[in-house]
């Protein structure tokens, strides 16, 4: 059985592989456990060692391929639970450390995989506070009036839940962290794909601990800032043409994307549910640059229109209502994960322009400049 699923799952697809494994590991007395760690053992083996079969065995999975469809495996196995990560050591090393960033860019990933990929990168213990910190009761009123407004909510008891989460991310952390407007919109997405409290405090922890730091503390300003000029560089360099437009305007990115940068997208209510976790698995793989990335992806997409609109309609057609109809319509995940993979937006250029973004500043400050001229590129 083990020697005729390796064999189907080389020379043959996917939903063959899947439909076999049902039906070679039937619930009954045998050593389940035993037969799955073998069979998971073996199809991870094939990835590296197998040679490329004859073209007369079709249709050939890819590279790629083969090793999403054996982390599918895993999960449908049972290898993988909300607590634990119940692989083998080998197992573990081979698929999921070394091909977990190509696994998040799969183009096919399924809700289930993307969920139990999730929760394996944010399963890392962050330092919390022995006793709960106390929150001022300004922090408190603006917690609860974010989490009123994030969303239609189906009953009382899914706000009660958003909002206690919340909370207890602020009371539980090692130290004092100051809440900004945005979070509530992250927080409410995470809880929606996971479906999960303990996973979500887990993933929101990740995220602070890589990401939005800044946001969380003295330096959001600071940040947001810095992430605005940055944006505007890649603008200036990848659409020189409407970069001229929008400066002719004296438009930049802070009014157009200030959204989607301060909530990584979690604050556009998307019909297409698929749009922002394709988003989230970029961002998790590459961080700010992945953001920008599906940014500047969003500009590509709409680029015939937006030459064409003038600054009230560029304004209307970046709000928030008038972008997701766009999103909606042209977004393709496989074109994103491609689109990203494709722009190479190194780290040392990022941390460049973080050096000529504090030059800048420190010179407004000097010659008490406002701070849009830093935004508009201004002399």
């Amino acid at each position: 059985g083990k020697l005729l699923l390796i064999n189907l799952f080389i020379h043959s697809n996917a939903s063959d592989a899947q439909t076999f494994v049902e039906s070679v590991i039937p619930n009954s007395s045998i050593n389940i456990k035993v037969v799955r760690n073998a069979i998971v053992q073996k199809l991870a083996y094939r990835i590296h060692s197998y040679p490329i079969p004859p073209r007369t065995y079709l249709p050939i999975l890819n590279k790629n391929d083969k090793v999403i469809v054996v982390f599918e495996l895993i999960v449908k196995l049972g290898f993988t639970s909300s607590s634990n990560v119940l692989l083998n050591r080998k197992i573990s090393d081979l698929v999921l450390k070394t091909h977990l960033n190509r696994l998040l860019m799969t183009r096919s990933l399924s809700h289930s995989a993307r969920v139990n990929l999730w929760k394996i990168l944010c399963k890392q213990k962050a330092s919390l506070s022995s006793s709960k910190l106390e929150l001022s009761s300004e922090m408190i009123d603006l917690i609860r009036l974010d989490v009123a407004r994030t969303k239609k909510f189906e009953n009382q008891q899914q706000k009660q839940r958003l909002e206690s989460l919340i909370l207890n991310f602020f009371k539980t952390s090692s130290e004092p962290l100051i809440y900004f407007q945005g979070f509530n919109y992250i927080a409410s997405f995470a809880l929606d794909v996971l479906d999960d409290e303990k996973e979500t405090m887990n993933l929101l922890r990740y995220l602070q601990k890589n990401l939005i730091s800044d946001f969380l503390g003295e330096k959001i300003c600071y940040k947001i800032n810095l992430l605005h000029f940055q944006l505007n560089y890649l603008i200036k360099n990848y659409f020189p043409k409407l970069w001229r437009k929008w400066k002719v305007c004296e438009m930049n990115s802070e009014v157009l994307f200030g959204s989607p940068l301060i909530s990584l997208f979690s604050s556009f209510t998307l019909s297409d549910k698929m749009i922002i976790p394709e988003i989230w698995d970029i961002i998790f793989v590459e961080g700010w640059s992945g953001l920008l990335k599906c940014i500047l992806y969003m500009i590509e997409m709409n680029l015939s229109e937006l030459y064409k609109v003038n600054i009230t309609e560029l304004v209307r057609f970046f709000s928030e209502s008038e972008l997701e109809k766009n999103l909606v319509r042209k977004f393709s995940s496989e074109d994103l994960k491609s689109f990203a993979e494709r722009i190479k937006i190194e780290v040392k250029l990022l941390e460049f322009l973080e050096l000529e973004y504090r030059k800048i500043q420190e010179m407004c400050f000097r010659l008490k400049c406002p701070s849009h001229c830093i935004l508009n590129d201004e002399k």
